[in-house]
């Protein structure tokens, strides 16, 4: 259904489904598939070129490395969010988090 959708025009909407399904597979334990549906919202942004997407993309990637134990890729995703972070939403709640990570790591690195 999901594949359908994309090829009647609807990519963007498919991938932001992608991300839905990705996480709440994540959450209920399903992490292979969780990662692989985050992996296609990304894939899917990327073709598109809609920044906003893929840092919503790398957000999500970057919350299920943290929640399923893997700290490099985790680092990794936050570092590509950060990245991506001047084409999201100002307002959102992924931006802040990611903004409020950031100035907590650059406090770190001072301290």
């Amino acid at each position: 259904p999901l594949e359908v959708a994309a090829g009647k025009g609807f990519e963007e909407r498919t991938a932001r489904l992608r991300l839905i399904e990705g996480r709440a597979l994540v959450e209920t334990g399903e992490a292979d598939e969780g990662l692989a549906a985050l992996k296609q919202a990304l894939s899917s942004a990327i073709e598109m070129d809609d920044l906003s997407l893929q840092f919503l993309s790398h957000y999500h990637l970057w919350k299920a490395h943290v929640a399923l134990g893997s700290p490099l890729r985790a680092e990794f995703e936050l570092g590509a969010a950060r990245s991506h972070l001047r084409f999201s939403d100002e307002d959102c709640e992924e931006s802040r988090e990611v903004r409020a990570q950031q100035r907590s790591d650059e406090k770190g690195r001072t301290a």
